[in-house]
């Protein structure tokens, strides 16, 4: 599985954002030309520098990760005309967390003639590589964006 990542590009002319603690989220965003988005979230910190570029009309490239369940898509960043970019800094996972996959891999091989056991510990492996991959991706976008200042959450 890959991240699903769309980059959006103009100045918006209407926008509906509800605030709260931990974010903001955009029930929609109307771009010159008429190409309108809906149900997005932003972290608040990036919302600080994303919501004046939108009162002032300024022309933007948004990047936006498509969920992998229900619920709203997430703007990771978004790039000014100046070519200044702002994105959430995705920080790397736990070195506990993301050698789990491959440990479980490995006990789950040396366990499949135990009973079976092993197929149960290799299914566990896969869930768990299915929903830790695509944390690691969207730190890998984040870091190959050019110049990104990234803003901690």
């Amino acid at each position: 599985m890959t991240l699903d990542v769309k980059i959006y590009s103009g100045a918006a002319r209407t926008w509906n954002v509800v605030h709260s603690a931990d974010k903001a989220i955009y029930s929609s965003i109307e771009f010159e030309g008429g190409k309108k988005i809906g149900d997005l979230q932003i972290t608040p910190e990036l919302n600080e520098m994303f919501e004046p570029a939108l009162r002032q009309g300024q022309e933007l490239n948004l990047h936006v990760v498509k969920p992998l369940q229900e619920g709203p898509a997430t703007i990771i960043a978004f790039e000014e005309p100046e070519g200044k970019i702002f994105a959430t800094d995705v920080p790397p996972l736990p070195l506990l967390l993301s050698l789990a996959p491959r440990l479980a891999l490995v006990v789950g091989v040396l366990l499949i003639p135990a009973f079976g056991l092993g197929i149960l510990i290799l299914g566990a492996w896969s869930t768990m590589r299915s929903r830790i991959r695509p944390l690691v991706e969207l730190r890998e976008y984040v870091q190959r964006l050019p110049r990104a200042i990234l803003v901690k959450s």
